[in-house]
């Protein structure tokens, strides 16, 4: 069913018989939905582990949920729930799915690459049990490093314990804390120079990797700039936006009248389905026109 459609949406769990009254008038069509992740990572967001440090309470067993107590919540089937689980990083502990919270996943990797600078461990080759040593300092789980290098980084050879963390995650996880921490926007120029200082040696930054994360805007100048108008970023990640097509547009549309085709389809790209490609998002709710031959978009 289309997800900007006023039709009522009557579930029907996978394998169960729902018996439907209407009047002769109306008629009920049955279409596959795809499975909405934002449920999900709502309800385990809410349950996050804190690490270990942050409450006596907070230990695994108590925190995330079982698969079945997921399933019983979710419109999904298992299937469904296994990938969706992998899509949002979710991991397995004692027996329940849990994400890491937000800021204490941040503190670990930053802490992580710290260590990894100081005792000149190669970040294309991280064992977790060299990582959980020589990061005693810090208390971090086993569990928890696995899941870090996991979420960043890929699995080399055959067993769960050595890690190769990827360039473009590490680049995009300090773009993301520069833009997260400012105090004010930053000019185009000076984030970009204070980007590349900021990541390992070796490691290069791509404005393409702030696709979907921030947004480049002219700023006009204040009494203290230089003359003329200058880029700026603005701090917009996909993860703010809602997760609805129509609502994410008309988000974006109040944060900017008009985008470039290049601009919007990194806010799209997450949203797409077999059944509703970015390309039919954007004609149906969106009017395209082309100035100075680049395709633009703005709202019907």
């Amino acid at each position: 069913d289309d997800d900007d459609d006023d039709d009522a949406v009557v579930a029907c769990p996978e394998g169960s018989i729902r018996l439907i009254k209407g009047q002769v008038a109306s008629y009920f069509e049955l279409s596959l939905l795809s499975p909405d992740t934002s449920t999900l990572r709502k309800l385990l967001s809410n349950r996050s582990y804190l690490g270990p440090d942050a409450d006596d309470r907070q230990t695994p067993e108590l925190c995330g949920m079982t698969f079945d107590e997921l399933l019983g919540c979710l419109q999904m089937s298992r299937t469904e729930l296994i990938a969706a689980l992998e899509t949002i990083s979710a991991f397995q502990e004692q027996g329940r799915w849990m994400l890491l919270d937000v800021a204490y996943e941040a503190e670990v990797l930053d802490n992580l690459l710290t260590t990894a600078s100081a005792d000149e461990l190669p970040l294309d080759d991280l064992a977790v049990s060299t990582c959980t040593v020589a990061m005693a300092d810090f208390n971090v789980p086993a569990f928890v490093l696995r899941n870090v290098l996991s979420h960043y980084g890929t699995a080399v050879g055959d067993g769960q314990d050595r890690f190769a963390l990827s360039p473009t995650a590490i680049s995009r996880f300090r773009a993301e804390q520069l833009l997260q921490t400012a105090e004010q926007q930053w000019y185009y120029d000076a984030f970009m120079a204070t980007w590349q200082e900021a990541v390992p040696e070796g490691i290069s930054t791509d404005p393409d990797l702030l696709k979907g994360l921030a947004l480049v805007i002219e700023r006009a100048r204040t009494a203290e700039d230089a003359e003329g108008c200058h880029k700026a970023l603005l701090y917009l990640p996909c993860k703010s936006l809602p997760v609805r097509v129509k609502d994410r547009l008309t988000t974006l549309f109040r944060t900017q009248a008009v985008w470039t085709e290049a601009e919007i389809r990194p806010y799209l790209s997450e949203l797409a389905t077999a059944q509703q490609t970015v390309d039919q998002m954007l004609f149906k709710h969106c009017r395209e026109f082309t100035q100075n031959g680049v395709k633009m978009y703005n709202r019907k």
